[in-house]
């Protein structure tokens, strides 16, 4: 029967600057894909939120004015 031996852990050897320079590139172009969508998937509710302000705003204006009217 084979008996199991442990496995010592390779030394890795140091990245080299191109490859730092390309995992520096690849981390940005992450950042700025998820900060892309971020903001796609957060525009309409700004669009909505400017909407209802912009309505509700002169509405409630509109009762106050007329409330204290009568």
């Amino acid at each position: 029967m084979i008996s199991a031996q442990r496995a010592e852990p390779q030394p890795q050897p140091a990245p080299t600057a191109p490859e730092l320079r390309r995992i520096d590139r690849i981390r940005h172009a992450t950042k700025r894909r998820a900060r892309r969508t971020r903001r796609r998937m957060h525009r309409p509710v700004f669009a909505v939120l400017t909407l209802a302000i912009a309505v509700l705003v002169p509405l409630l204006a509109y009762v106050t004015l007329t409330a204290n009217i009568s």
